[in-house]
Order: structure tokens, then sequence, then C-alpha cells
């Protein structure tokens, strides 16, 4: 009766080993990339949310536009327009001034109310004219804006690396 193993079977379960070991080793790997990748998207999502909020609390629908009998609401007229009206954002009265607003870096992302200052998130705002029953695009004024915030991170392997938060702000 013989006792252990041979050198041929000693050394075929160490290749099993690395195998077994080497294939839960990737599992690990991957886990973590999808991990870092969801904390990304969180961190994103939550200064995407923070800049929509910031687009959304101005007052103004467009400083531009008339308003009706008694300044109650304002309608879309051929001199409403999309972009700032002013230079600094601190001026900033209605949503469209934030048109074309590019946020790349920790300083950028700071001078916005309630925006995390992450360095390796990058945002854009888009302000457009919408057709209010299509939700198309227009280039002539309507009584409907759409912004959209774009908020783009830091990519990892194939996971994604950008969202984009959609809104209207209505004249009606």
């Amino acid at each position: 009766m013989r006792r252990g193993m041979t050198l041929v079977e000693l050394v075929m379960g160490i290749v099993a080993l690395a195998v077994v070991t080497g294939g839960a080793l990737q599992l690990f790997v991957d886990a973590h990339a999808a991990s870092v990748n969801a904390m990304y998207m969180q961190r994103a999502a939550a200064a995407g949310r923070a800049l929509m909020s910031d687009v959304l609390s101005v007052d103004a629908w467009d400083e531009a536009a008339t308003s009706l009998t008694g300044g109650q609401t304002r309608i879309a007229t051929a001199s409403a327009t999309i972009g700032a009206e002013e230079a600094d954002r601190d001026l900033f009265d209605d949503v469209d001034d934030f048109d074309g607003a590019v946020l790349d870096s920790a300083t950028a992302w700071a001078n916005a109310s309630a925006v995390p200052a992450d360095a390796w998130i990058t945002g854009r705002i888009d302000v457009d004219f919408v057709d209010p029953a299509s939700l198309q695009p227009r280039s002539n004024p309507t009584d409907v804006k759409r912004v959209r915030v774009t908020v783009e991170w830091m990519p990892i392997d194939d996971y994604p690396s950008s969202l984009t938060l959609t809104s209207y702000r209505s004249n009606l």
C-alpha cells in the first residue's frame, strides 16, 4: 500500500488550483471595476442633479420675452433667446443663461451651488426650444425649453461613462 502522491499528481493538482484561482481572481477584478464605476456613476448623478436643480431654481422663464397683462405669465416671442444675457454665473436669472456652460474642473464645479467638486467629473448644460406637443427641438421660440445636463466621468473598461438628465421648463 502506497502513501502520498507522485510528483506528477502534485504538479497536476497545483496546475488545477492555479486555473481555478486565476478564474476566481478575474471575477474579483471585474466586480471591483463594476463597483468603482457604480461609485463614479453615483457621484456623477449627484453632480448632475445638483446642476439641474441649480438651473431650474431660477425664477424667470426668459427675460427677453414679453409678459401678458399683470406681468404674471411670460410668453414666448420672437425676442426670446437661448443663451446667457449676463456674463457672470451669479447673475444668471433664467434657464437659458446656462446654455453652453461647460464645467470641467473642481473649481468650476465649486462655483455652482451644492455640486460635488470632483475633478474627474465634467459636465455640459444645453438649453433649447422644443415643440410643446412632440418635445422635438425647434430653432424658433416656443413655450417650452428643454434643459439637458450631460455629465461624464473617468471611463473604466467598457462601462458607460456618461449620463444625461433632461428636464423641461414651460411658459404655459
